[in-house]
């Protein structure tokens, strides 16, 4: 409801001064040619009316939002933030350890160890710089030990983020938690689920592992595709192509050892990892007559997909 008077004292004009209602702004901005930036905007969607609104009444405005879930107006155009590439990532990495630790720099040594660091960590540029900031203390070699101690490390490390921050900026785990207290309780209870799947999973392995097993209309096919498609729609989940050629859903690994403490949490873990040792056992029954006799193609693809889990 605050939105309105937030565009209101960001425009700074006196005529909406005493008016800031939506229909104040669509009057003032009608005839403007204008560029509004929204940031942040995933937890504020119910919101999008207003954007709405202010677009269908002002044929010269345009808004740039940033957001972790889809807006769903229609003439939206989505540009996807991907994750850094290898190289980006290490120089991200250096330049913030060097900032903290006088006299940083990569090095023949170090840096395979700073790539497999930012790997770690998904090239996430938050992540990077959080773990940077631990450059003062730790070498990258013990910095990637301590990393990969424990499910969970990475969470207990990246702690530092600066005073100045969002709250929700100065811890990793802070910063997912904010993506995830955003789902419905139904979307929480997938994603956790999904932790399990170290090798993300396919339509009927969603089904299977992370469906209501109670609910039917829960756990149709019809309703985790509504599913994954929310979650894709809020940048939590992202599709891969399996060997066979089919959709694969998976997690980035923070996301998911983020998942997979909301899965402990729950007492979910005995029960969802049955799920899955039924589903793979089924899986590897229907392949019988077809893998290794027939040396089937299709199978044996099929089959790899699932190695990890």
């Amino acid at each position: 409801a605050s939105i309105p008077l937030a565009i209101a004292n960001t425009l700074r004009q006196r005529a909406l001064d005493r008016e800031s209602s939506i229909e104040a702004i669509a009057d003032y901005l009608e005839t403007r040619e204008l560029l509004l930036t929204f940031d942040n905007f995933e937890h504020l969607l119910s919101g999008t009316t207003y954007v709405s609104h202010l677009l269908t009444r002002c044929p010269r405005l345009r808004v740039l939002a940033t957001s972790r879930a889809v807006l769903g107006l229609a003439g939206e155009r989505l540009f996807e933030v991907e994750p850094l590439e290898r190289e980006p990532a290490v120089a991200l990495f250096a330049r913030q350890a060097s900032a903290v630790k006088h006299g940083f720099a990569l090095t023949s040594k170090n840096r395979d160890t700073v790539g497999e660091i930012c790997a770690k960590l998904d090239n996430l540029p938050l992540a990077i710089e959080l773990a940077a900031a631990r450059a003062r203390m730790l070498a990258p070699a013990s910095l990637l030990n301590r990393l990969t101690r424990h499910a969970g490390a990475r969470f207990d490390l990246l702690t530092n983020g600066p005073r100045d921050a969002d709250a929700r900026q100065r811890t990793l785990r802070a910063t997912i938690d904010w993506s995830y207290r955003l789902l419905s309780a139904a979307e929480q209870r997938f994603l956790r689920r999904m932790g399990i799947l170290a090798g993300g999973c396919a339509l009927d392995g969603a089904v299977a592992v992370c469906a209501d097993p109670d609910d039917e209309t829960a756990g149709s096919e019809a309703a985790i595709e509504s599913m994954l498609q929310s979650l894709l729609d809020k940048s939590l989940i992202y599709e891969t192509e399996g060997l066979d050629g089919s959709p694969r859903f998976n997690l980035l690994e923070s996301i998911r050892e983020h998942a997979l403490l909301e899965l402990a949490r729950s007492g979910e873990v005995d029960a969802t990892f049955r799920r899955l040792a039924v589903y793979l056992n089924t899986l590897g029954e229907a392949s019988q007559p077809y893998v290794p006799k027939s040396n089937n193609i299709g199978w044996i693809k099929r089959l790899g997909s699932e190695r990890d889990n």
